[in-house]
């Protein structure tokens, strides 16, 4: 009987099963050893109950397994977005909208006075926000990174850039930046620049060789501007860097952002690599050179601080940001050399 009854668990879910199985054994055993010591027809009985109740157990485990799928097939379906669609537009530009639409507001809130910072409303506002973040980061990930996911991993990819990779050859090089100033400001800040995103670069370039030997990857292999978007997602933090520091940048840093935006939609909104290419490589172009205009107009005009350098110097550290940046986003080219299949060539 109690082999019989061990079978008979079989019929439960899996998961239910893999739970709870051992524990109802034990019971059913412990149950039929003390009905033993009543008699036989105590056994019988305890047994009977037993069997009998478990066809409605099971067919109620599995009605509920069911139940439990459908309800998480709904919440993914939430997330699987039609190409192109606002949705999923607005689902890629949140990191965008946080840095560039939210960050600015706060900022001119502060500086009227109507609220000062730290503020325990606003300190709520921004963890909820950075929460909403992560989450839709993590069901990118557990989605397979749709297409809308993967500027959340550029913005990563950045801030890991800049602060790991950046600040590790920094402590590896940090004798070497005195002399090269004194030679040439310019080499001085090329090679700083480079210290904060040549990991930029590297990292796009060990994904090309991931995405080319890689079948799991294969998606990135056949749309080779997946990664290009992924790299397009760095941009919202290198407005932010580029505008380290400044006082009243938000009109500059608005602009920028809406260009970045438009970028992307344009990108979202075409099936044409080379179109996707230049939507978002325009994108990045445009606004960093608007915030380059935009960094030497405060510098001159309506910089309050000690002048340490020239509006010359402010604008031009935003344009050899951006050449370091560009390098990285023209690797995703090299995809290209790869075989490609029929329907690339004629997509090309």
């Amino acid at each position: 009987m109690k082999r019989l009854y061990a079978l008979l668990l079989y019929l439960f879910p899996r998961a239910y099963r893999e739970e709870y199985g051992e524990e109802l054994r034990i019971v059913f055993d412990l149950a039929l050893d003390d009905a033993m010591a009543s008699g036989r027809f105590e056994v019988a009985h305890v047994a009977l109950h037993e069997l009998s109740s478990l066809p409605k157990a099971i067919i109620h485990e599995h009605l509920r397994e069911r139940r439990k799928a459908k309800m998480a097939g709904r919440f993914g379906a939430y997330f699987d977005f039609t190409h192109g669609s606002s949705r999923e537009f607005l689902a890629a530009f949140y990191p965008f909208f946080l840095l560039g639409g939210v960050l600015p507001i706060i900022n001119m809130i502060s500086l009227s006075g109507v609220m000062r910072f730290p503020n325990p409303l606003f300190n709520g506002i921004a963890i909820l926000l950075l929460a909403i973040l992560g989450i839709l980061c993590l069901i990118g990930l557990f989605k397979g990174l749709p297409r809308w996911s993967l500027t959340y991993l550029g913005f990563l990819l950045a801030i890991f850039s800049v602060y790991q990779i950046g600040g590790m050859l920094d402590r590896l090089w940090v004798r070497a930046f005195p002399s090269l100033y004194e030679r040439s400001w310019f080499l001085g800040q090329v090679a700083y620049q480079g210290i904060l995103w040549v990991g930029f670069s590297v990292v796009a370039l060990l994904l090309v060789l991931l995405i080319a030997f890689l079948p799991v990857l294969r998606r990135f292999k056949k749309d080779w501007t997946l990664l290009l978007l992924l790299l397009y997602g760095s941009s919202p933090f290198a407005l932010l860097l580029t505008f380290d520091d400044y006082m009243n940048e938000e009109l500059w840093e608005l602009l920028a952002f809406i260009v970045l935006a438009v970028g992307l939609w344009m990108y979202l909104h075409t099936h044409n690599p080379r179109r996707q290419f230049w939507a978002l490589f325009g994108g990045l172009t445009v606004s960093l050179f608007i915030a380059a205009i935009g960094k030497a107009i405060i510098y001159q005009y309506f910089w309050e601080g000690t002048r340490h350098f020239t509006w010359l110097t402010e604008m031009m550290s935003t344009i050899i940001m951006w050449m370091w940046i560009a390098l990285g986003m023209l690797i995703p080219l090299l995809l290209r050399l790869f075989p490609q299949s029929k329907d690339q060539l004629q997509a090309a």
